[in-house]
């Protein structure tokens, strides 16, 4: 599809922050004309602006990529590598390159991507947004490896260490993820917030947060846990159909708000149908009779179970090839010419599996099943394979 996959080799010869000189060395530093980018600016991005909403929103992030370039000029001056990719002043932080802004209403954006980025215009670009789960801090989601003393939350999602294990098993690709916290650390309380507007809300942050990496032609990888889903469900509504430059959806425990009066599932089916080649992921367990402290964890319509199975049965409609197969305690539903996928654990010992299927493995399994490199995929809710991945956090701030 892009014609340049040969040229996309991990690059040996980048300095990061070196000057203008800095790319001269690498021989696969090519946009998509074929031309090396040798020492040419990266140009920053424009943002329609259509209605003075829009040019009120651009200028609050604009003031955020402000606040983000001072931190990264501060950074410099504590003795850390810095480089201006696009609007981003990005630290070097291990092999990777990191920034963290603020948008909106108190949304923080954290951006973690490939050190040798900007070398690599030439290459296939996947830009996915994690939305946090509930009560979770960005610090906590990249996770670490742990040391005595570190707090537990440290070590339940570890989206860093699965980040940098897809990138060894995708080395001609570019991986970006973006990890967006809502105020309060709650998207579900965000979208109570902000009512009817949150939809529109939840696209201008997705469609900010990619502007600058417009030169590297992304598509959009959407994913969330718990009530990150809810984002994830936002922007769905933002449109009635949902933009060909998604190319996945990935709801880890995290489909609580399905809805079909909400149109997801006509949106869904629609989206899966359109031939752009979107996957639809979806991990859950039995939670129907989970407790805790005696009560039940879900109510007696909720949990993601029952979610999953409202999706399916919607999905279903449009689509009589679902298949099920069953792997031990893993149920796995497939779809849509494969693009359609499902695991769901059915928990027979009755235990809280929230966040623990997303600790084993599921961000991997997420971001590969459905795809041409699916065969490297962990299998759902099997072992960590991510463990030599794993960093103590150098340049995060919690």
């Amino acid at each position: 599809m892009w014609g340049r996959q040969q040229a996309c080799r991990r690059p040996e010869a980048v300095r990061v922050g070196a000057g203008r000189g800095a790319w001269n060395n690498v021989a696969d530093a090519c946009d998509r004309s074929g031309e090396p980018m040798g020492n040419r600016a990266v140009v920053i991005f424009s943002v329609p602006a259509r209605t003075l909403r829009e040019i009120i929103f651009v200028l609050v992030i604009s003031v955020a990529w402000v606040r983000a370039g001072h931190s990264g000029a501060t950074a410099a001056r504590e003795g850390l590598t810095t480089e201006v990719l696009g609007a981003w002043a990005m630290v070097a932080d291990g092999d990777e390159l990191a920034t963290t802004f603020t948008i909106g209403d108190g949304v923080t954006v954290h951006v973690r991507a490939p050190q040798h980025l900007a070398a690599r215009r030439g290459c296939p670009t996947r830009l996915v947004f994690y939305a946090l789960p509930n009560g979770n801090t960005i610090a906590w989601t990249v996770g670490k490896r742990l040391e005595p003393g570190d707090d537990w939350h440290f070590g339940i999602q570890q989206i860093g260490a699965q980040t940098r294990h897809l990138r060894r098993l995708l080395p001609t690709e570019n991986v970006v993820v973006a990890y967006l916290e809502a105020p309060g650390r709650s998207w579900p309380a965000w979208r109570r917030k902000h009512g009817a507007q949150a939809p529109l809300l939840a696209k201008e942050i997705v469609e900010a947060v990619a502007a600058p990496l417009a030169l590297w032609r992304p598509w959009l990888e959407l994913a969330g846990h718990s009530g990150g889903g809810s984002f994830l469900f936002a922007y769905l509504e933002s449109a009635d159909q949902i933009s060909t430059q998604v190319r996945r959806l990935v709801f880890l425990d995290a489909n609580y708000g399905f809805s079909e009066q909400a149109g997801h599932g006509r949106k869904l089916a629609e989206w899966l149908r359109d031939g752009s080649g979107g996957v639809l992921a979806v991990a859950a367990y039995d939670d129907r009779w989970v407790t805790l402290d005696g009560k039940p964890v879900v109510g007696p319509t909720g949990g993601t179970w029952r979610a999953t199975e409202r999706m399916i049965a919607a999905l279903g409609q449009s689509d009589d090839t679902l298949t099920t197969v069953a792997r031990g305690d893993v149920v796995e539903v497939h779809g849509w010419r494969g693009r359609f996928r499902v695991a769901l654990h059915k928990n027979p010992q009755k235990r809280i599996l929230h966040t623990v299927l997303v600790e084993r493995n599921g961000f991997l399994w997420g971001l590969l099943v459905g795809s041409d490199v699916e065969a490297q995929a962990p299998a759902f809710f099997s072992d960590p394979v991510y463990l030599p991945d794993l960093l103590p956090q150098k340049s995060m701030r919690q």
